[in-house]
């Protein structure tokens, strides 16, 4: 009798049709000489190399004069924000004296100041300059030069307007590793495109193939020629300016926060033999407040401040330009509601001057020309 054999236990051949593809230790493709990984490799390494050549190239040219063990290279102010351009200036030994403020106070022109107080004056100046910005370039300036012969201050609107004493808003970068007794750190904050653009600059320079365009002691003159003004233009600037804040003050008391706190700050760094100078530049009458607004009375406060702080120490002027005068009574003084022409700039350092020269000592006195002596302490 034929045995019936069961094929459960045995395994069933698929038909050929199933048989699709290569076995399973088939399926993966083992290159040793993929090309990719030599592309990928050569790439990177190319990469880090022209990184490394652009990041030498920022640190040997090192745009803004800064950096510890850079090549003594004759630098120039490269950079249109001061904050960068400006230190390399704050830290150089020729100067002996200095202007702070904003673009308030960037038309006084050293070289003329020079000429009469017998010094070697550095305007250290920024546009839209925070208090906490202008006491940062300060202490850099007091630093490198503790025996400074003058300290000249502008006081504005940054100062007397603000609301609290703080850094404020500051409206452009602002590299503090050039502000600190640690330098070195910049080499930590070098590696972008901004300081490869501002070594460019430099490098062009250096070689040659760029015109200066900021000067060696500071001072630029950043409004147009006065060939250029246009009345009608100016027209249009002051009408694009919020119109002036006229609330009455309804007895609340006015603080100036930024003087209160940041000024006797610089005052009690200064050795006694130096000569400071504040001053409230001039701006438009009409932006000034009517007599009893809030605005008027800040102002108010803000130099009857600054008065008490400086009746402590010697070899002291305060001039305030800033209230209803020849100058500021008419448009025709100014670029726009507070940049003042150039001839005025001229006319504001002749003022120090004389004032300086009338030997008045704790009372008000009225120049030939506009400007009012709050105080004048031999």
């Amino acid at each position: 009798m034929p045995s019936s054999t069961s094929n459960s236990d045995s395994p069933t051949a698929l038909p050929a049709a199933f048989n699709v593809g290569p076995p399973p230790e088939e399926r993966f493709i083992r290159n040793k000489t993929n090309p990719w990984k030599s592309f990928v490799r050569i790439f990177l390494l190319w990469a880090a190399s022209l990184l490394a050549l652009l990041y030498g190239f920022i640190i040997l040219i090192d745009p803004w004069g800064m950096l510890p063990y850079a090549p003594n290279f004759q630098r120039i102010p490269i950079s249109s924000n001061a904050r960068y351009s400006l230190p390399m200036l704050a830290t150089t030994p020729a100067f002996d004296t200095a202007f702070f403020g904003t673009s308030t106070s960037r038309l006084l022109e050293p070289l003329q100041f020079n000429s009469l107080f017998s010094t070697h004056a550095v305007n250290l100046s920024m546009n839209s300059a925070t208090p906490w910005e202008t006491y940062k370039m300060f202490n850099l300036f007091l630093y490198h030069h503790p025996q400074p012969k003058a300290i000249v201050i502008g006081l504005d609107a940054s100062w007397c307007m603000a609301t609290k004493p703080g850094e404020g808003k500051i409206s452009r970068p602002f590299p503090a590793w050039m502000y600190s007794s640690q330098r070195w750190k910049g080499y930590f904050s070098m590696a972008n495109m901004y300081s490869l653009q501002e070594a460019f600059n430099q490098f062009l320079w250096l070689i040659g193939a760029k015109k200066q365009e900021y000067g060696l002691d500071g001072y630029t003159r950043f409004v147009p020629p006065e060939s250029h003004y246009n009345p009608k233009r100016v027209d249009q600037l002051f009408a694009e300016w919020a119109p002036v804040d006229n609330r009455l003050t309804s007895g609340e008391k006015i603080d100036t926060p930024s003087v209160n706190y940041y000024f006797p700050k610089i005052l009690a760094t200064l050795p006694p033999t130096t000569l400071v100078i504040v001053w409230f530049p001039p701006f438009s009458a009409e932006f000034m407040g009517r007599k009893g607004s809030w605005v008027n009375e800040k102002w108010q406060s803000c130099k009857n401040k600054a008065v008490s702080e400086l009746l402590k120490r010697p070899h002291t002027l305060v001039v305030d330009f800033a209230y209803p005068n020849p100058w500021t009574q008419t448009r025709k003084s100014f670029w726009d509601p507070i940049h003042y022409r150039v001839p005025i700039a001229r006319d504001i350092v002749h003022v120090f001057h004389t004032a300086r020269q009338s030997n008045t000592s704790f009372q008000p006195s009225t120049l030939s020309l506009p400007g009012r002596v709050l105080l004048n302490v031999p």
